[in-house]
């Protein structure tokens, strides 16, 4: 049922002729995309012959290395020890996949348990049957426009997988390699009835302004709406609670000579400064508390 919304709604938003079509984190099995699964596997290349568009599109997909194309299943059971990655995929009308993400910074106990070899193996499995794997390092995916285009233009884009636009130091590493625009890939569905969704969509913002870069936000249970380089939202926000279910917008592209921003290229300095600041400032009174006490001590032995 999932996956057939899925494609019901990529069928609707390519009715407006969109450059790129975007599913968000974990919005499909991996065994969809392998062929493991050939009656679920022939829809899903069917919906890419026939809207005949670019996707991105976040799966938990197992193995260090990534397939060339969608349908690569050999028919070999896939070892059970095989690492688990939360993955975005950049995948082409034809199936091909150009560029994969896998997610580095994982949520504590809804992703992974922390310390997990320190304790018995019961307890890992009980909070999390298998754990994901962090991904290896940042890298960008490319996106080749096919529409109206004699030759396809590439762009990069740069992602953050949920959890990881918290953290401002994680999501600027994409724009600073170069990211034309970055997409924040959510699934909140876990939070709903919560305050959780509004808070992390009150993050975007933030990641855009600190880096001058606009932003698109796919979320399954959460907020989706696009938000632009100065940290204004200028799409109208979809939740479950909607009736709107597809977004269909334009997102800036940031141009290739444009100077990164001072946050972008250097990072959290300015707190490191302030907090080195801190420690020394705190060092000097208690050096001089600690001379003063001795000075004190001594006149009244004296």
């Amino acid at each position: 049922n999932i996956l057939q919304r899925y494609i019901n709604l990529t069928y609707a938003a390519d009715q407006e002729s969109p450059e790129l079509i975007i599913w968000p984190e974990t919005a499909i099995r991996s065994e969809v995309l392998t062929g493991q699964w050939p009656t679920y596997h022939a829809r899903f290349a069917q919906m890419l012959r026939e809207v005949d568009t670019p996707i991105l599109i976040g799966a938990a997909t197992t193995g260090d290395a990534v397939d060339s194309a969608i349908g690569g299943f050999t028919g070999e059971p896939r070892s059970s020890d095989a690492p688990i990655y939360n993955r975005i995929l950049s995948i082409g009308p034809a199936g091909e996949i150009h560029g994969a993400y896998a997610k580095m910074h994982l949520v504590p106990f809804g992703e992974y348990v922390p310390l997990a070899d320190l304790i018995p193996d019961f307890v890992p499995n009980f909070i999390q049957f298998k754990p994901f794997t962090p991904g290896k390092g940042v890298n960008l995916l490319p996106v080749f426009s096919v529409k109206n285009s004699a030759a396809p233009e590439r762009t990069y884009l740069g992602i953050s997988i949920c959890f990881e636009s918290v953290f401002p130091d994680e999501f600027r590493r994409p724009v600073k390699r170069g990211a034309a625009a970055m997409g924040i890939f959510t699934n909140d569905a876990w939070f709903k009835g919560t305050a959780f969704p509004e808070l992390h969509l009150s993050m975007a913002p933030f990641r855009a302004i600190e880096n001058r870069i606009a932003l698109f936000r796919c979320a399954n249970g959460g907020y989706t709406c696009v938000v632009d380089a100065s940290g204004k939202i200028t799409t109208p926000r979809i939740t479950e609670e909607t009736d709107q279910e597809i977004l269909v917008a334009s997102v800036p592209i940031r141009a290739a000579d444009e100077r990164l921003t001072l946050y972008t290229r250097y990072g959290d300095w300015f707190p490191i400064l302030c907090t080195l600041g801190c420690l020394v400032g705190f060092g000097i009174i208690g050096v001089r508390w600690w001379q003063a006490k001795r000075l004190f001590e001594d006149s009244h032995a004296d």
